[in-house]
């Protein structure tokens, strides 16, 4: 009989156990899919960013701007093919 008890002891102290363990495995899991939408909402953001700053107007905008650069008159291109 005393047997029995503890195996009845046993195995609830195991489905305890267990349960516990699936509850932060559980908590666990949320956590990580949280993170993967953290990081998904930020990859979407630096690919729009990355967008805009390679946009043809704003690297024109820089040439310009810092370089000093301008776009050459006819009478300053020159043709070099055969």
């Amino acid at each position: 009989m005393a047997v029995l008890v503890a195996l009845v002891l046993a195995n609830a102290m195991a489905v305890v156990w267990v349960r516990e363990e699936a509850r932060q495995l559980d908590l666990t899991i949320q956590e990580h899919r949280d993170r993967v939408r953290a990081l998904e909402t930020e990859w979407g953001r630096l690919q729009l960013e990355r967008a805009a700053l390679g946009a043809r107007s704003r690297v024109e905008e820089l040439a310009r701007e810092r370089h000093d650069m301008h776009t050459p008159d006819p009478g300053e291109i020159w043709d070099f093919r055969p």
